[in-house]
């Protein structure tokens, strides 16, 4: 009894330090957070933060790994309104850490295997609905079309991203493309 309530701290302490750095990732950017200031945010030490990372960029790996994993298992196949959905929704809380980790998922290849297969799931929905682009190329569209919102939103430093307007969109543009 005792291990499982000594695991479920640590869980906890893990999913703390997550959120501490999401938050300061948003609020200063992601080069100007600190571990010293993710610790002092979760409310833990130093030392706690090096028993669940050995650095930041291992924190961020991991925070992008869950963030992709999360999208993806969250979405049915065939479901291109629920991925756009899930998109949409993930992003509206933190736009500038979602464009962060999604920014170095494909610049420097880490965890890119997830931003592929949301790519994926998009091609399989369009395949075969658009005789001008192929399926692989309106995914690259669609997500265009996300990034270029979401960096739009972000360069006219609106505070807040209006997700039913963000959706309405979002649909606006595949209905353009898929019907």
């Amino acid at each position: 009894m005792e291990k499982i309530k000594i695991l479920k701290k640590k869980e906890k302490t893990h999913i703390a330090i997550l959120r501490a750095a999401k938050q300061l990732f948003e609020e200063r950017g992601i080069l100007y957070a600190t571990i010293e200031n993710i610790a002092e945010r979760a409310k833990i030490s130093r030392s706690t933060y090096f028993t669940h990372f050995s650095s930041l960029d291992e924190m961020f790996s991991e925070l992008i790994e869950e963030e992709l994993n999360d999208l993806l298992s969250s979405v049915k196949d065939g479901d291109i309104k629920g991925l756009i959905d899930k998109l949409v929704d993930d992003c509206v809380g933190y736009p500038r850490v979602f464009v962060e980790l999604m920014t170095r998922a494909l610049l420097y290849g880490e965890n890119n295997h997830a931003y592929i297969k949301v790519s994926e799931k998009i091609a399989e929905f369009a395949r075969g609905k658009n005789d001008i682009f192929s399926a692989e190329e309106m995914a690259d569209i669609i997500l265009g079309a996300y990034f270029g919102t979401v960096f739009r939103k972000l360069a006219s430093r609106e505070d807040k991203i209006d997700a039913n307007e963000f959706k309405y969109n979002m649909y606006k543009i595949m209905e353009f493309l898929i019907a």
